[in-house]
């Protein structure tokens, strides 16, 4: 963990010193999406590979489908709710 804290720390550095070059820019931004591609792609193989995952897909589907809605109306609510609560003031 302590490998990927330090990487972090890094390029942020890095960034910090390097946001004026318009070309270091447009490189990292085409290699941070390549590299986003990259892992979708292994990650989509490994499930493909892993039968157990393969076999169950359905059930996961669903269980997936629930959280999601779950979270998003999870998230819906409670941002009603914390905006009456800290926000009324700010109303017209």
């Amino acid at each position: 963990m302590i490998n990927v804290i330090a990487l972090f720390t890094i390029g942020t550095f890095l960034g910090f010193l390097l946001r004026k070059r318009k070309g270091i820019i447009r490189f990292t931004d085409y290699i941070t999406n390549w590299s986003v591609y990259i892992l979708l792609f292994l990650l989509g193989l490994s499930i493909g590979i892993n039968t157990t995952i393969i076999k169950n897909i359905g059930t996961i589907g669903i269980q997936a489908f629930i959280f999601a809605v779950g979270a998003i109306g999870g998230s819906i609510i409670l941002t009603f709710v914390v905006e009456k609560l800290l926000f009324k003031h700010f109303k017209k």
